[in-house]
């Protein structure tokens, strides 16, 4: 069995009932029905019992309600999850969030002042996870509480517990008394003469214990032992456990109040009347180191029926309020420091550093109960005032160590070394229950034992942080660790408290006439009440009953003691057999243990060495891994100078072959305009306009020169293309010059010229193809055709306006009749396919609209002679070609000299370029060669150059 564990949900499947591990039976009612009965079930499931009358009740539904629990752990049912639903931070999140609901509806009936109390060992577990002092974790909570989620007060139980403990004080006084008033001081006589023996004696410690057990108690025992020793009730766990396995310890658990239920008689009863409030408008919430306190505040103990509120409403432990923090997205390392409040709590200004200070309680981080009482009734019964509260400085008491730290004696010693008072600790289970046989059987020597379910006290709480400090390493380091937390405030006795003082002048008075104790009000302590008697007479026949009852109890002692010699030396025969045993087993228990201390020590050796030859193979591994990296790296660096050399090298060859497109461009445009002027009358002008743009072709060519000779390195095809290209610029020379040899001979407008054919015919003239027409009109985008003959027609008639409009001086013109003429020309081949600038294509009956569209997007306003230019040759086309084909009478014709200018043949030539209308001989000759005509149709004039 143990306490204050973790709380886990084992059956998703459970109902609110016991489960089959509960020991708590069901408590079944007798009936009054005498014969045999039936069980019937409705239709809505209710169970009903008919009696042999035909009488029918309705069956109640056993259940165990959580007042039962003995926190035994047989079970976690989801009756307990209900519990742990109803004192959990969602409850507290609703009722903050009721609070929020009734401001906004300005309902004030329904809003609930909201109270926080902190245990100081709760503090200390965060303090210790949080790196902080007690004061700076206190100052966030109540920052936390207040400004962030709308509590109303955060008090500090170390001020309740100070009523804890004066109340314990003045039992435990009362009780000695009663014990010492009943024969107890020759029961303490008594122990005095054996402890006097023991130390005399030179036994060994075998045959000590023995010879103790075998001492004979006084006729006195019996009384004296009804009052003591005094059990502490601070522990709900322990309290659980006594009440509902070990009823006969009851009377020696104190019956004052936890600090926590202190608290909640302060807040639902001082503090409501101080503020003018009802108790059920109040909602106090404890934060605990242990799960058990939400047991002990669901207690009917502590419930007013009157009010119908608990004393204390939610309890939360400190992993739950830790939970908080997460669930509330805070870092509570940041959260500022609020002001505490001046009511219940313990802070103040150290007098010699001017700092503000959290005081606490003295003693033990269990709250420091053992040490006062101890004070206490040193000072109350035997006048001794210098017991500190640090009890191990202390001349005056004796501290023995028990089987295990959690056992401790506390012996108050007199000036002649007489041990006055025996106090005791008793932390754990397994140490409980030795003290709950002894204090059954009689034989628990101590005065006052502190009870803690835990092992190490309240520190070491179901409910406290798991350790996860850098400054611990295990689980009792931690607890030592926030002990010490616990021990760095400042502890003050409660009679410094003057606020208490004020409370029991204002509020207590007699503290059972405020429910300050675990009993009912008019319930006196078992065996501690004081007899009242009206008369001599009567106090001597009771002193006569009483004495009575003592023979009876003596002669029945004398029995029990005779029975307990005879087994007292038949246990010691036993134990002297069962110590020579152990002797043996001891040694060769030793033995074995040497044993294993060897291959301990052998196995260390081997892993020791196992772990310093895997050091240097991960540290070899990781010098490889350097190097590869390092080596990774270097690569990478060389990869990215490769990929911006070869960037560099692209926009190079990129601006360059731009560059060279743009020269063929131009040069196409220089040789078209060239040929044309071939066959017109101004050629002399033509003659130097070629010259000068000649001229300008040299110039950007020395300039592209220039830009390729920085460039040589890095590119030869570049080299090679500008030597082409200045084989191809040598070519137009020697065209040019032909140009002025033909001058110089009369010219005719019908005069043959010849292609370039590359191959050793040098008499020809050099006219490259191109693969648009482009530039001959105006910035006009270049068109293509899918049938090369319509582009070749319109290329020639566009070249031969031009020159007519330059002839005639009509530039204003030459738009209107360039668009005039590829309108005739398109309705002529409308079907013809043609593709206009990036590819789109489209028949050759939109062109003179698209070319239209283009001049407007490109100039940004309406083309007016293109326009004219388009009605113009419809108009023409109606009436030379439409009307006349419909029967109609041709009234226009066009002019022999416009044949002349446009020969009809010139759209037979195939290819793509622009080519010269050959002469009288070529012609003749080429009829000559129809045989070996291009399959595409037109002639074959030899191969057409194309720049670049």
């Amino acid at each position: 069995m143990a306490f204050s564990s973790a709380l886990v949900l084992t059956d998703l499947n459970d109902y609110i009932a016991p489960s089959q591990a509960c020991i708590k039976p069901v408590e079944v009612k007798k009936s009054d029905n005498q014969g045999p009965s039936e069980i019937k079930v409705d239709e809505e499931g209710g169970y009903y019992e008919i009696t042999h009358d035909g009488g029918e009740s309705k069956l109640e539904k056993a259940s165990i309600s959580l007042n039962d629990c003995l926190a035994c752990s047989g079970c976690v049912t989801s009756a307990e999850s209900v519990l742990i639903t109803m004192q959990s931070q969602e409850e507290l999140y609703s009722i903050l969030k009721a609070n929020k609901e009734a401001f906004e509806k300005n309902d004030p009936s329904a809003h609930r002042t909201v109270v926080i109390s902190i245990s100081p060992q709760s503090r200390a577990s965060l303090a210790g996870k949080y790196n902080m002092t007690p004061l700076q974790v206190h100052k966030r909570l109540v920052y936390f509480f207040k400004n962030h989620l709308g509590a109303h007060n955060v008090f500090d139980t170390s001020f309740s517990r100070d009523l804890s403990l004066v109340e314990s004080a003045r039992e435990f006084v009362e009780r000695f008394r009663l014990y010492m008033a009943n024969g107890g001081d020759k029961v303490e006589a008594a122990l005095q003469q054996q402890d006097a023996e023991k130390e005399s004696e030179n036994i060994d410690n075998g045959r000590a214990r023995a010879r103790r057990r075998r001492a004979p108690r006084s006729e006195e025992d019996s009384n004296a032992n009804q009052v003591l020793p005094m059990l502490a009730s601070s522990c709900p766990g322990w309290v659980c456990y006594a009440e509902k396995t070990h009823g006969e310890v009851l009377p020696y658990i104190t019956a004052a109040k936890s600090p926590q239920q202190m608290m909640g008689s302060l807040v639902k009863d001082y503090l409501a009347n101080k503020t003018h409030t009802i108790p059920s408008s109040i909602y106090h919430v404890a934060i605990m180191p242990c799960y058990d306190k939400k047991l002990e505040a669901s207690r009917p103990d502590f419930f007013l029926e009157q009010f119908n509120t608990r004393e204390v409403d939610c309890v939360l432990t400190t992993t739950e309020v830790d939970k908080m923090f997460q669930e509330q997205n805070i870092d509570f390392t940041q959260l500022p420091e609020a002001g505490i409040d001046d009511m219940f709590n313990k802070v103040g200004i150290d007098p010699v550093t001017q700092i503000e200070t959290a005081y606490g309680s003295e003693g033990s981080s269990s709250g420091g109960a053992l040490e006062y009482i101890l004070a206490t009734a040193a000072r109350e019964l035997f006048n001794i005032t210098d017991v500190p509260a640090d009890l191990p400085t202390s001349g005056r008491v004796v501290i023995k160590v028990g089987k295990n730290a959690d056992v401790r004696e506390y012996l108050l010693q007199s000036d002649d070394g007489r041990t006055l008072l025996r106090f005791a600790t008793a932390y754990g289970f397994r140490n409980i229950q030795n003290i709950v046989r002894k204090v059954k059987t009689g034989k628990c020597t101590y005065h006052y034992v502190e009870v803690m379910a835990c092992p190490g006290g309240c520190v070491n709480g179901g409910g406290q942080l798991a350790p996860n400090s850098e400054l611990v390493v295990n689980a009792k380091d931690w607890v030592h660790y926030v002990e010490q937390i616990y021990r760095s405030v400042q502890g003050v006795r409660p009679e410094e408290n003057e606020i208490i003082k004020t409370i029991y002048n204002e509020w207590i008075g007699d503290p059972s006439n405020l429910g300050l104790t675990n009993r009912k009000k008019g319930t006196p302590l078992s065996g501690t009440g004081t007899q009242q008697f009206n008369s001599v007479q009567d106090e001597l026949e009771y002193y006569r009953s009483h004495a009575e009852n003592l023979e009876g109890t003596l002669q029945e002692t004398r029995a029990a003691l005779d029975e307990f010699q005879i087994s007292s030396r038949e246990l010691e025969e036993e134990l002297e057999k069962e110590l020579q045993t152990t002797e043996k087993a001891y040694k060769e228990l030793k033995a074995r243990c040497e044993h294993f201390k060897r291959e301990s020590d052998d196995w260390k050796s081997k892993y020791t060495q196992a772990k310093h030859e895997q050091n240097m193979a991960m540290l070899q591994m990781q010098r490889e891994i350097d190097i590869l990296r390092a080596t990774e790296e270097m690569f990478r660096k060389k990869i990215l100078e490769l990929e911006l050399d070869n960037d560099d090298l692209e926009r190079t060859e990129r601006a360059a072959t731009s560059s060279l497109s743009d020269l063929e461009v131009r040069l196409n445009k220089t040789i078209e305009r060239n040929v044309i002027l071939d066959s017109e009358e101004n050629e002399i002008v033509a003659k130097d306009n070629l010259t000068e743009q000649t001229q300008r072709l040299r110039d950007e060519l020395n300039e592209v020169n220039s830009e390729l000779a920085v460039m040589h390195d890095k590119s030869t095809k570049q080299n090679n293309f500008i030597q082409e290209l200045e084989n191809k610029l040598e070519d137009l020379e020697k065209a040019r010059k032909e140009l002025q040899h033909q001058q110089q001979r009369a010219a005719t407008p019908d005069r043959g010229s010849y292609y370039y054919e590359p191959y050793g015919r040098t008499n020809r003239t050099r006219i490259p193809r191109t693969p648009s027409i482009g530039g001959n009109l105006n910035g006009m985008p270049a068109i293509s055709s899918a049938s090369s003959n319509p582009v070749k027609m319109v290329q020639e008639m566009v070249g031969r306006v031009r020159a007519a409009t330059k002839m005639l001086d009509l530039i204003v013109l030459s738009d209107g009749l360039i668009l005039a003429i590829i309108y005739l020309w398109a309705q002529h081949n409308s079907e013809a396919m043609m593709t206009f600038m990036f590819g789109i294509n489209f028949k050759a009956l939109y062109l003179p609209w698209a070319l239209v569209v283009y001049d407007f997007l490109v100039r940004g306003s309406i083309p007016q002679p293109s326009l004219l230019g388009i009605a113009t040759a419809h108009v023409y086309y109606y009436f030379t070609t439409v009307y006349p084909g419909q029967g109609g009478y041709q009234y226009l014709k066009t002019p022999d000299f416009l044949h002349r200018m446009f020969p009809p043949s010139a759209a037979q030539v195939n290819g793509s370029g622009v080519h010269v209308w050959p002469g009288q001989q070529q012609r003749q000759q080429q009829q000559q060669q129809q045989s070996q005509r291009n399959p595409f149709g037109g002639h074959t004039w030899g191969r057409g150059q194309r720049l670049g």
